[in-house]
């Protein structure tokens, strides 16, 4: 199915959803293997890959929201009928949408929404920037060990077509504007109520149509291509020194970053629904000849009567006379215990922001949720909501302040060790006391090998993450540093640079405000 195809059949569904009443669908699952549509979800070969949700307020649709993940497994049926090429057709339908509907289409990895907690259902969209291209030239002194040649062929004319027997019609196949041409106009269509009527007709199609192999010939000409994963060609071309380099040029997709607000679940203790906080079951009946509570060996009794037991004992209440002979007046609820509170699971609002760490030379993905007092209305508020009041008095003081993720470092100059430890600070450094053993990744390349293998000091380790620093100040809840900040997650490779901060001056390390432990 050629791409237009794919952007055709999304269309359909999507203005089909948009329908106030119920109408007759567009297609039926078995009519489109490729596309399946489930609700207000669009997904890829089945239901394991989603690729848009519809977004909807107070029922009526008002976004798409695209996944931004991507699919490694099998191709499918053919280059134009991968995932990715599904996700293309998707992200063209939302951009025609964009333009010609007003609605806005955001992308956020569902992996990342899954592992929040939140239900696509929820989201709303408050700010968006515009999504990116990038043309990114990569060069080379030499070809790369995994380059090879590759020779051009072209198809000798009256091949790779069809041609009828009876009339001597010739149809060639390849590409006709957007739709590849697999096979002429006329073959049944396969119908499992009408059989035999099928094969009939496709018997006298395959005797009417004969298909024309392919085939290709050498033109002399050959192409340097990168490898065979990405079969990019490389170009020759002469640097200034005079020399010939090799590079080549391929497009980059930035994801917008948004702004965005979601329901998700929570767990906690809150009022008993059955005793509305008494501790007192409901449907407990006074009994004149009680006394009062029970004693704790009655109350032991009574429990195991509770659970079922018999006991021929003559010392035991009778199960038919539950509240006679030393029963209490008030029965602990059975669904809290007495203690007039049950773990419960409930939603709350919050907002998220989807965005890129651009200190990094190559801009790495983040989704964090938002502090609870922050409202922001754009992107860039939501990135000053993150700062802490710390950092934004430094910054208004006109002190320095480095950033490496989620940790900042404010400049105290004039602030020796020996002031810190006359405080009551504990100083450690990054060699001493080395107890950990940190884990190789699975994915990490020969020249980082060495450096995972390695015993590193947690005690250097800030605020609980793995950002460690050369020397560590712990002067209360506040952390001094100096010296160089490195990234040292456990089985995979640092998501930031280092940042060295120099031996001259301590800084002072502030986390961000993203909610941790909600």
């Amino acid at each position: 199915m050629a791409h237009a195809e794919h952007i055709a059949i999304a269309k359909r569904w999507a203005f089909h959803r948009m329908q106030p009443n119920e109408s007759p669908a567009p297609y039926t699952d078995r009519a489109c293997r490729q596309m399946h549509a489930s609700g207000d979800t669009l997904n890829s070969w089945g239901s394991h890959f989603p690729l848009v949700e519809l977004v909807r307020r107070r029922g009526k649709v008002v976004g798409l929201l695209l996944n931004g993940d991507t699919w490694s497994g099998a191709s499918g049926w053919g280059s134009t009928n991968t995932t990715s090429s599904h996700q293309a057709a998707v992200l063209q339908m939302a951009q025609d949408f964009e333009a010609n509907l007003g609605l806005w289409f955001v992308t956020i990895p569902f992996t990342v929404l899954a592992s929040s907690g939140i239900d696509e259902r929820t989201v709303e969209f408050i700010d968006r920037s515009s999504e990116t291209y990038e043309d990114v030239i990569e060069e080379f002194d030499a070809p790369p060990p995994s380059s090879y040649w590759s020779y051009e062929t072209r198809a000798l004319p009256g091949t790779n077509g069809w041609v009828n027997q009876r009339t001597g019609e010739w149809v060639q196949a390849g590409w006709s504007g957007s739709t590849y041409v697999h096979e002429p106009p006329g073959r049944p269509q396969y119908r499992s109520a009408d059989y035999g009527a099928y094969r009939l007709e496709h018997d006298r199609w395959e005797s009417e149509w004969q298909k024309i192999p392919r085939v290709e010939v050498s033109t002399g000409r050959k192409h340097l291509i990168l490898n065979r994963r990405s079969r990019y060609e490389l170009e020759l071309y002469e640097r200034e020194d005079g020399a010939v380099g090799y590079r080549y040029t391929w497009t980059r997709h930035w994801l917008a970053e948004s702004l965005i607000r979601a329901r998700v679940p929570y767990w906690g203790m809150f009022r008993c629904h059955t005793c509305t906080g008494t501790g007192i079951h409901p449907h407990v009946e006074l009994v004149g000849e009680a006394v009062g509570p029970m004693s704790e060996r009655f109350d032991a009794r009574w429990e195991r009567w509770n659970q079922g037991a018999s006991w021929e004992r003559d010392d035991w209440p009778d199960p038919g006379d539950r509240y006679v002979g030393g029963s209490r007046i008030e029965e602990r609820c059975e669904s809290c215990g007495g203690s007039r509170k049950t773990r419960q699971q409930r939603t709350r609002t919050a907002y998220f922001l989807s965005g890129f760490d651009h200190n990094e030379p190559r801009p790495s993905y983040f989704f964090t949720e938002l502090p609870p007092d922050a409202r922001p209305r754009t992107i860039a508020e939501a990135y000053e909501a993150l700062k802490p009041a710390t950092v934004r008095l430094a910054e208004d003081l006109g002190r320095t302040v480095l950033r490496q993720g989620d940790q900042f470092f404010i400049e105290m100059p004039g602030l020796d060790l020996r002031q810190l430890k006359k405080a009551g600070g504990v100083h450690v450094r990054r060699g001493d006391g080395l107890h950990h053993q940190q884990y190789q990744p699975d994915d990490a390349k020969d020249w980082q090998i060495p450096r995972f293998q390695r015993l590193v000091n947690e005690d250097c380790w800030l605020h609980g993450t793995t950002h460690e620093a050369t020397e560590v100040v712990r002067l209360g809840q506040a952390h001094y540093v100096r010296g160089i900040v490195r990234h040292v997650p456990e089985r995979r490779t640092p998501d930031h640079v280092r940042l060295n901060l120099g031996r001259q001056s301590w800084w002072l390390n502030v986390p961000n405000r993203t909610p941790v432990g909600v």
